[in-house]
């Protein structure tokens, strides 16, 4: 009996022990802390630990419309290593929210993911990503640089990256064929935008408003069908259009490139 009595304790013992020693993450934003831990705490500790966080598959709508009070960042995201997906208007009008790192298990990016998260200034889109929504970063004003990776496949869709109005570069790596329609529109302070050598089509008004364009770098060898307004006139006078060289004569010729007034060969 004295024994059995022993054995309990210990048992007892080794249970708060491990309780107490188990990784919990630790939340730069004590509000991201707040949501998270209400409503993935499955223990009830008023921690959230990796492993509470690698169980987690769909954030639903835990962040959406949170405005005023959603938290400033949300690095920590990068633990929950199950999730595949980030849903259509997961962070919809989260106006506080300035940046996060998404984890390299996420394979699509749902429509309206980010829209109106006026405050963020930095996303890196993860190599596993294969798909982005239509509008999933519309109106992020404060985002001044994007690099969709060459895991992304077919196309940028429907207004992206619109209203993005302090969009300075965008870089688009190889696999994408075909910008859609106003991806960029209204991104008034693109100043260079890089499209890759896969491009095979550009949609009406991609980059319309886009005014302050500077460079646009088109690695296709064949010049890229353009649809209706792509470009503004002002784009097209005082924008630099590097192509590659064995090409330069061909934009020269295409309808729609050859109304940059510069074309130049681009030297890798």
């Amino acid at each position: 009996m004295r024994r059995r009595i022993i054995f309990l304790m210990l048992a007892w013992c080794s249970v708060q022990w491990l309780s107490a020693h188990v990784e919990t993450i630790a939340f730069a934003d004590t509000t991201a802390k707040r949501i998270c831990v209400e409503r993935w705490d499955s223990d009830g500790d008023g921690e959230l630990s990796y492993e509470e966080a690698s169980t987690v598959t769909d954030l639903g709508n835990t962040f959406c419309l949170r405005l005023l009070k959603s938290p400033a960042t949300l690095d920590e995201l990068q633990y929950f290593t199950s999730l595949k997906e980030v849903c259509s208007r997961a962070f919809s009008d989260c106006y506080h929210l300035r940046q996060l790192m998404l984890p390299s298990s996420v394979m699509a990016i749902r429509d309206r993911a980010f829209w109106s998260c006026v405050a963020l200034e930095h996303i890196q889109i993860p190599t596993s990503t294969q798909r982005l929504g239509h509008s999933c970063f519309f109106r992020c004003t404060s985002l001044q640089e994007i690099t969709v990776p060459p895991s992304v496949r077919d196309s940028i869709p429907y207004q992206a990256f619109a209203y993005c109005s302090e969009l300075q570069t965008a870089t688009i790596e190889a696999n994408v064929r075909i910008i859609g329609e106003a991806a960029f529109i209204n991104c008034s302070r693109l100043m260079t935008a890089t499209l890759p050598y896969t491009t095979t089509r550009l949609c009406s008004r991609a980059f319309s408003g886009c005014h302050e364009l500077r460079q646009v770098f088109c690695r296709a060898v064949t010049p890229p069908a353009l649809e209706d307004d792509v470009f503004t006139d002002r784009a097209m006078q005082n924008a630099v259009l590097f192509v590659p060289e064995e090409a330069v004569e061909a934009y020269r010729e295409a309808p729609g490139w050859k109304a940059f007034r510069h074309i130049a060969a681009l030297f890798e």
